[in-house]
């Protein structure tokens, strides 16, 4: 009998120390454990306005996407009058906008809030350029290391 006294107090002392124990293990788990979120790249942004119409029939294409050109994370869905508004980074030189019915189109930005309309052409016509396609025809001037020009401006005038 004096056995199980003796086996009872011990019990009784150990059961609260191991309690003990747990909950210090627990606690010390709880404040190492760290919730890493990736940060956002955040630009000085600007507002843009406009209007998403079907080429051949001028009617409004609704439910368009309209994304900022060259950077992530700033698009939006044309209305139900194919107008939309965006804010897109300050540095941003042009919208590509896409549709399921319709070919993608990058279009340049204007220097004001209200931007020309962009017209999009049904995927029955064959696309004939990419997205990176310069559809102006632009010409650019490169390579001036080896130039024997004696300014800028008659290397620029000699390339283009």
């Amino acid at each position: 009998m004096k056995r199980y006294i003796i086996w009872g107090i011990t019990l009784m002392m150990a059961f609260p120390l191991c309690v003990s124990a747990q909950e210090d293990e627990t606690e010390e788990q709880e404040q190492t454990a760290r919730v890493i979120t990736p940060k956002k790249k955040v630009f000085d942004t600007r507002m843009v306005k406009g209007r998403v119409l079907d080429g051949a029939t001028l009617s409004p294409v609704a439910g368009a996407i309209v994304k900022a050109g060259g950077v992530n994370g700033y698009s939006v869905l044309t209305e139900d009058d194919g107008s939309y508004e965006l804010k897109v980074p300050v540095f941003a030189t042009s919208v590509y906008v896409s549709s399921p019915d319709h070919n993608g189109v990058s279009h340049g930005l204007a220097k004001s809030e209200e931007q020309n309309d962009i017209l999009l052409y049904t995927t029955a016509f064959a696309k004939d350029y990419q997205e990176q396609e310069n559809l102006r025809n632009d010409k650019t001037a490169s390579g001036f290391a080896y130039s024997s020009a004696v300014n800028i401006k008659e290397e620029l005038q000699k390339q283009l």
